[in-house]
């Protein structure tokens, strides 16, 4: 699929967390969408956001210099320890839609990888205590491991609680994006006839490809 597509599937997990109790909103689906840098990942979930009036959160999980930027600072100002949680999460008790985006999470440190299971898995955060309100949806970013670009093999504990999409790279579905996404016509009628310079460093490798089903796999199908 292309990147177009990405609010498609993030409107199918908003109408399914809403169905959902809320003792089972966790099983709900985190889609990891693997493609090649520039082809809209991360930018389709701002705008989906943007236009929808949701809170976008988005975790820069390989910038992240320690895990107390996903789990807070500990508080021992009291007789035990607490955790506060960063600014950006809402309070629990939030109302509204709530898109939090793991933006490559592939380029995590392995303590901060550690982090993100509890909240891929169970929408919260352990050592703080804090759930993500129960209208939240949670995506992954990524780009798959090439020699051009590093990357941290994530486990296969964590890569097993995703499910994974794949998104096009190519010249076509580019320039159908970027049309989606009201580019200048100029640049656009560039580079419809200069296809190109818009990736010259573009490969076919499907990352996704050699990942294979597992019976979690079948127990978020049933979901």
């Amino acid at each position: 699929m292309n990147a177009s597509l990405i609010p498609k599937v993030l409107d199918i997990l908003f109408e399914v967390n809403e169905q959902l109790p809320d003792n089972k909103k966790h099983k709900l689906p985190v889609p990891m969408f693997w493609g090649e840098r520039g082809c809209g990942k991360t930018e389709s979930h701002l705008l989906y956001g943007e236009k929808n009036d949701i809170l976008t959160i988005v975790i820069p999980t390989g910038e992240c210099a320690s895990v107390g930027d996903v789990i807070g600072m500990p508080d021992i100002s009291g007789k035990t320890t607490e955790f506060k949680v960063p600014c950006y999460f809402p309070p629990s008790d939030y109302e509204g839609n709530v898109l939090v985006l793991l933006d490559e999470p592939n380029r995590a440190e392995k303590d901060i990888e550690a982090v993100l299971h509890g909240l891929v898995q169970f929408k919260k955060i352990f050592l703080s205590k804090y759930v993500l309100p129960k209208h939240t949806v949670i995506s992954a970013a990524a780009n798959p491991p090439s020699v051009e670009y590093k990357t941290n093999e994530l486990s296969e504990s964590l890569m097993n609680r995703f499910m994974h999409i794949h998104i096009e790279s190519s010249a076509e579905s580019t320039l159908k994006f970027f049309r989606e996404v009201k580019f200048r016509s100029e640049v656009i009628d560039f580079l419809a006839v200069n296809q190109d310079l818009i990736n010259p460093k573009r490969g076919d490798y499907n990352f996704i490809k050699e990942l294979t089903p597992s019976e979690r796999t079948w127990d978020f199908v049933q979901t």
